[in-house]
């Protein structure tokens, strides 16, 4: 009788795991449609309309057992970028509209623990804008990124500091990339911690505005503990301050860990990282 038990229990939790995965699946589907349909209008109260339904399903998606794990492989419109502690995992994508702009929207999930249940935390924008470097942000207030990476710095024992690397064409001249700081308190998600030290001054995150068509290099060397970045400058010395002007300049910059915090050192030799 016990093995009886036993069989039916097995039988049942195999058929709810492929109902969740059926359920995901669908769901899927029905949102790469929806990014079909963004593709195909022109009205921009109809693809934001469309990015709402599309925010609310993956939303309900992401709370099936199992999904954060997921690959999601049919959502090429959407990014996906895992801590690489697996205790976090953010999705992001833009939509286009009409004025040269993008509407912005991400989703992310934090676990307290390996084995505990994600919260979740939705952002959406239509106006994206260029952060400042000396100010917090909150979930109403957020400024609009693609996130392309993740990092996780263990301070101590019992602390981790997450940071996002991201990219932004919050207007149709310029891009804007970010190392962005983040905060998980009270189940409450804040962009910005004062971890940044440049100048004397303390920053909330690091962001970079340079021309439309060129690349900048921004990523993190785990093995020196450092973001290392493109040093950015202005064509002519008269274009100072106008971004569109701005691009590498074959010089590298870093915002290295000390002491709990990211310092920022200029010029660094980069031929060997």
């Amino acid at each position: 009788m016990k093995k009886i038990a036993l069989l039916i229990l097995f039988t049942l939790l195999c058929v709810s795991h492929v109902v969740y995965a059926q359920t995901i699946q669908e769901n899927e589907q029905m949102i790469v449609s929806w990014f079909e349909d963004i593709k195909e209008t022109q009205s921009d109260s109809a693809k934001i309309q469309l990015n709402k339904k599309i925010e609310q399903l993956l939303y309900t998606t992401l709370q099936e057992p199992n999904a954060f794990n997921y690959s999601f492989p049919a959502l090429k419109y959407i990014g996906s970028v895992y801590a690489p502690d697996k205790l976090m995992r953010v999705f992001s994508w833009n939509y286009p509209l009409s004025n040269g702009k993008y509407g912005y929207s991400a989703l992310f999930m934090f676990k307290s623990k390996p084995k505990s249940t994600p919260s979740l935390h939705l952002v959406s924008t239509t106006t994206a804008f260029k952060p400042e470097e000396t100010r917090k942000y909150d979930p109403s207030t957020w400024y609009g990124a693609l996130y392309y990476n993740v990092i996780a710095h263990k301070i101590s024992r019992d602390k981790t500091e997450y940071l996002l690397l991201g990219i932004s064409n919050y207007q149709p001249i310029t891009k804007v990339k970010i190392i962005e700081s983040i905060k998980i308190s009270n189940r409450q998600l804040t962009f910005g911690t004062p971890l940044f030290k440049k100048d004397k001054k303390t920053l909330y995150r690091a962001v970079f505005e340079y021309k439309k068509e060129v690349n900048m290099l921004l990523e993190y060397e785990s093995s020196k503990k450092r973001f290392v970045f493109d040093h950015l400058s202005p064509s002519d010395p008269i274009y100072k301050d106008v971004y569109h002007f701005y691009g590498p300049d074959f010089s590298y910059d870093s915002y290295q860990w000390k002491k709990k915090k990211l310092h920022y050192t200029p010029d660094i030799d980069v031929r060997n990282k």
